[in-house]
């Protein structure tokens, strides 16, 4: 009884440091890459650059990589970089894992594929999107170099437009129209649904506690 006691004891005090350790390191990935490893959420909060595209990417991969199960993609952006928005939307789309993402905030621009890729998409109440056609931007360089580059932003233009298509209730001619006509395009929750561009609104939970005034 006295050594089986004392066995207890030690196997106490070595499993508690154990899960402070872990704790840390789920903290850490959290922090560090916007990734929460227990959940399977990756937070995709920001501009759609080159650093928090690179980060989504290798979380995406790294969950991919531990097993199948669903992936929940969080997004809030005002958008970015048309190249990335077709990086990050392949690695969506080529992951074993279903990805489920999640609007909350604003989703403009380039974050709308983003969105409307998803396996399941959801967005939550007070969520606003807005698309619109890109934006070419300064070219330095002589006419060849400006003329190239129109060219190759005319096959992004419709690259997109054909992909967001592919994935809501209206033609890539439509998005096309809509957006030439208004000049930016913007949605609350019940035009996303109208449009395909999502699947459900989220419910807000209701509160287990409530505070007392």
């Amino acid at each position: 009884m006295v050594s089986r006691k004392s066995n207890n004891n030690k196997k106490s005090k070595t499993t508690t440091p154990m899960l402070k350790e872990r704790d840390l390191k789920c903290l850490e990935f959290l922090y560090e890459y916007d990734l929460d490893r227990d959940t399977r959420t990756v937070y995709f909060y920001g501009d759609v650059d080159e650093l928090l595209v690179d980060r989504t990417i290798k979380s995406l991969t790294f969950l991919d990589q531990i097993s199948s199960d669903l992936i929940t993609l969080k997004i809030c952006s005002d958008g970015g970089f048309t190249d990335l928005m077709f990086a990050l939307y392949d690695v969506i789309r080529s992951v074993r894992s279903p990805v489920r993402t999640e609007g909350t905030g604003s989703i403009c621009s380039a974050a709308v594929l983003l969105l409307a890729c998803g396996d399941d998409r959801q967005v939550t109440p007070n969520t606003f999107l807005m698309s619109h056609k890109s934006e070419l931007g300064q070219s330095s360089g002589d006419a060849d170099v400006t003329l190239s580059r129109a060219l190759i932003f005319k096959r992004y233009e419709q690259k997109r437009y054909d992909l967001v298509a592919k994935h809501t209730k209206w033609t890539a001619k439509m998005w096309r129209a809509k957006e030439s006509a208004a000049g930016e395009v913007w949605m609350e929750p019940k035009d996303m649904l109208k449009a395909g561009l999502i699947d459900r609104v989220i419910k807000p939970k209701p509160k287990k506690y409530v505070v007392k005034k």
